[in-house]
This record gives C-alpha cells, sequence and structure tokens, in this order.
C-alpha cells in the first residue's frame, strides 16, 4: 500500500487512465516489484504523486458535498459547465440532465473530464482545448483530423487550432484577395450573360 493508501494496481491504473504512463511503463515496474529490485509501496506511492491536483474547471467533473438544500445532490458526479463570477456559483450538470447553480466550496473536483464528442471521462492530459475553447480528448481530435476535410470543431465548427496575430492578418489578406477575385468573377459572368440575352433576342426578333 502506498502513503496514500492505494495499492499498485489501482495507483497503475490511475495513471494509465489519465494518460501519464504508458502500459509498456507499466510492464517495467511490475516486473520490477516481481523481481524484488522495487518494493511495491515505494512503487505505488511514486505513481500517485504523478496524478495532478484536481481543479475546478470547464467541461470537467465534480463531486457535490455540503449540500443542504439538495441534500440529494451529495456525492453525486456533476459536469462543470461555466462558472459565474457574479454570483459566485458554478452551473453544472447531472447525469439526468439537470442544470444547477452550486457554489465552489460545495464542489469536490476530480481528475475526469468528459468529452463531449465520445463522451468518455479522460484525464487532464489527454485532453486539449481548440482555439473556440471547447475541450476534446485526444482520441476524438486525432480521428478529426484525419476524417475531416474541413478540420473543424464538431460543436461549433470553429478552427481546431489557433492562429497567431501574423497568421491572422494574412489569411484576413487572402480572405480579401478571395473576396476581390471572386466579386470581379461574378461580374463578369454578369455581363456575358447579358451579352447572350442580347445576342439570343435580337436573332429570335
Amino acid at each position: 500500500m502506498s502513503e496514500q493508501g492505494e495499492d499498485f494496481d489501482t495507483a497503475a491504473a490511475r495513471a494509465l487512465g489519465l494518460g501519464l504512463k504508458t502500459e509498456a511503463e507499466l510492464d517495467v515496474l511490475t516486473d520490477a516489484i516481481a523481481s524484488g529490485s522495487r518494493p511495491e509501496a515505494e512503487v505505488a506511492s511514486e505513481l500517485a504523486a504523478l496524478a495532478p491536483t484536481a481543479e475546478l474547471c470547464d467541461g470537467g467533473r465534480a463531486i457535490c458535498t455540503g449540500l443542504a438544500g439538495r441534500a440529494d445532490l451529495n456525492g453525486q458526479r456533476v459536469q462543470l459547465v461555466s462558472y459565474n463570477a457574479d454570483a459566485g456559483r458554478w452551473t453544472v450538470q447531472c447525469d439526468g440532465g439537470e442544470s444547477v447553480n452550486i457554489r465552489a466550496v460545495n464542489l469536490e473536483a476530480t481528475n475526469v473530464i468528459e468529452c463531449p464528442v465520445c463522451l468518455e471521462g479522460r484525464g487532464p492530459h489527454q485532453m486539449e482545448n481548440l482555439a473556440c475553447g471547447h475541450p476534446l480528448c485526444s482520441p476524438c481530435l486525432a480521428r478529426i483530423h484525419k476524417d475531416s476535410a474541413l478540420r473543424k470543431c464538431p460543436l461549433c465548427r470553429g478552427a481546431l487550432i489557433n492562429v497567431g496575430a501574423g497568421d491572422q492578418m494574412a489569411l484576413d489578406e487572402m480572405n480579401q484577395r478571395a473576396d476581390k477575385i471572386l466579386a470581379h468573377v461574378l461580374d463578369s459572368v454578369y455581363v456575358y450573360l447579358s451579352i447572350y440575352l442580347c445576342l439570343a433576342i435580337s436573332i429570335y426578333l
């Protein structure tokens, strides 16, 4: 047992789930324990210490505690939607779909964040915030990069990556030039169509 009270299997499962260790790395540690070169408690404590301290964040998960008016929610896991600084409360969504406003002191953060695409619980190291602010897990992001021609956020269709100021200026300039070219093409098409209609009318008359 580790100093935190976890055995090796529990600590290893958490480290793997959070993306802190690979299966190959855990196999090496397992072999070290089996051979007697490292004590199990020492390895378990080392793995437990790798887990980052959980914080309340948009898209994260938390456990309700100490609620008097809604005691039925105590112990339940909820998803953090957004924080209202004026009210000093988090808007959370319960597993049943109910939205509730709860003070931060009544929420205990966990290290699990639910991906809005696959709905799987992921560790913080397996999540990435897109330029639009939506969190996406690494496997879903990889599938979008591979399968999507547009490569946009599946929730709001925003860009997947942040664009620097210089790059943004270049993109804006390209868009302006494209708009001018499109306008010129449309004007040309309008002129040609007008000429064609005039000729067609003169022939039939």
